[in-house]
């Protein structure tokens, strides 16, 4: 499955739970369109932000996209997967979290 499908799959989903959910874009990936109106064709329906490379660091540094990262009510990371997820995989490491 496309990545692009995955998100908006789990993430629409995920609107309806107690957890937030942030889109990244990277300040060194070249925009073939605008940023904004391309998340609004995919689906996105959630918050983004332009990733500097502080805000990388911040978060453990991003070795490849995409990456996802979810934490738990403590701040705690507890899964980091970089490379493409399915909406189960995802589902499954949230469900413990919440």
């Amino acid at each position: 499955m496309e990545s692009r499908s995955v998100l908006r799959n789990c993430c629409g989903k995920c609107l309806l739970l107690p957890l937030v959910v942030i889109g990244f874009k990277f300040d060194n990936m070249p925009d073939v369109e605008e940023p904004l109106q391309f998340a609004k064709e995919i689906g996105v329906r959630y918050p983004l932000a332009i990733a500097t490379d502080n805000l990388k660091q911040r978060f453990g540094g991003i070795e490849g996209l995409p990456t996802t990262m979810l934490y738990d009510r403590q701040g705690i990371l507890r899964m980091k997967v970089i490379g493409l997820n399915t909406t189960d995989e995802i589902q499954s490491a949230l469900r413990p979290l919440l």
